[in-house]
């Protein structure tokens, strides 16, 4: 066997053994499995395809995604009719897709964004609390050292007002 087809066997081998492993983490296994076998089939007719396939950032998920995302444009509605050689063309344009810089620049972003909320959060925790505000009735009380109890309204319902708050019905007038 010469060495390039050696090379071409390896290739297939490592292709298909990456698609049997997406193959078993697969949500719907019963689209999957048509598809991905179709895959496994061009790989072993085309060494091009088998690299593609072995591209890491390339996935099933990915590839579902694709394939959805094109069946969605055709649609009427809620529904689309597409023949399963459509859907085998749209798995293969997916792998060869030179999408690589596009999935960088993506990955970069969520990078990014993880950072900010990260940084974000960060600062929401450390960012001091402040007391609640007294008011200047209240202050001039506590200085003149008056200890008379504050008046409690009494609402329909019985419940005494808590300082600062107020209930539903008084926006109401009730």
């Amino acid at each position: 066997m010469s060495e390039q087809k050696k090379q071409e066997a390896k290739q297939y081998a490592s292709a298909e053994e990456k698609l049997d492993a997406e193959l078993a983490h697969a949500a719907d296994k019963s689209f999957a499995e048509p598809v991905i076998g179709y895959l496994k089939k061009r790989c072993a007719e085309d060494t091009g395809m088998a690299e593609d396939v072995m591209q890491e950032h390339k996935t099933w998920a990915k590839c579902f995604n694709h394939i959805y995302s094109q069946a969605k444009k055709q649609a009427k509605g809620n529904a689309a009719a597409i023949r399963d050689e459509v859907v085998y063309e749209w798995a293969e344009d997916y792998y060869h897709l030179d999408d690589k810089a596009l999935e960088e620049k993506k990955a970069k972003g969520a990078a990014e964004q993880a950072k900010q909320r990260k940084e974000v959060n960060k600062a929401v925790m450390n960012a001091p609390t402040t007391a609640p505000k007294i008011s200047a009735k209240k202050k001039a009380d506590k200085k003149a050292g008056s200890e008379k109890p504050a008046k409690e309204k009494k609402s329909k319902s019985g419940a005494q007002e808590v300082d600062g708050q107020m209930d539903i019905f008084s926006f109401l007038g009730e």
